[in-house]
Order: structure tokens, then C-alpha cells, then sequence
């Protein structure tokens, strides 16, 4: 599970949360039910310190330029990638 450090919520995979999604990928959100079975990851060690994130149907949480209708060319977030090895779905883990 990964939990917001600034927000009661659990990251979790989402299917219908929007209405203009551009592709055809689930989008990440937080909920609060920590058992539920779009809230669990399995975290793939890619590199040194680089990791993807694995949802319960197999994709991996990836970065979308253009995936939701109004956002233009902002980055968002969305379970859509088959491997680990795209670059888009390879998180940098950062000590705080």
C-alpha cells in the first residue's frame, strides 16, 4: 500500500473516475480502505533506486501526457503500461 504523506488516502487504481479519459487506462486516486484489492501494488525494483509500481490486473501506474480531456499537456497519472521497462511507468525513489 502507499499512503499520502499530506492526505488521508491510499493510492488505488480507478476505472470509471472520469468521464474524458483520452485513453483507454484506469487513473490513479486515493481512497480510504486500505484492503481493497485496487489499493494493493507490488513494488518491481527496475534500477538503483528506480521502481514501478504493479496494480492487481498486471499494468503499471505510468505517467500520461494528454490522457485526461481539459489537462493538455500536463502529466497525469493512469494504469496502463505492460511492462517495467517503459520509462513512463519508472518512479525514482526519493529519501524525504
Amino acid at each position: 500500500m502507499l499512503r499520502a504523506l499530506n492526505a488521508k488516502g491510499y493510492l488505488a487504481r480507478c476505472a470509471t473516475c472520469f468521464t474524458k479519459v483520452t485513453s483507454q487506462s484506469d487513473a490513479g486516486f486515493l481512497i480510504d480502505n486500505y484492503d481493497n484489492p485496487r489499493a494493493l501494488w507490488t513494488i518491481e525494483s527496475v534500477a538503483d533506486n528506480v521502481v514501478a509500481l504493479k496494480a492487481e490486473t498486471g499494468k503499471y501506474l505510468a505517467r500520461c501526457r494528454g490522457c485526461l480531456d481539459g489537462y493538455g499537456d500536463t502529466d497525469t497519472l493512469s494504469v496502463q503500461e505492460t511492462s517495467s521497462a517503459a520509462s513512463n511507468a519508472q518512479f525514482r525513489l526519493v529519501p524525504v
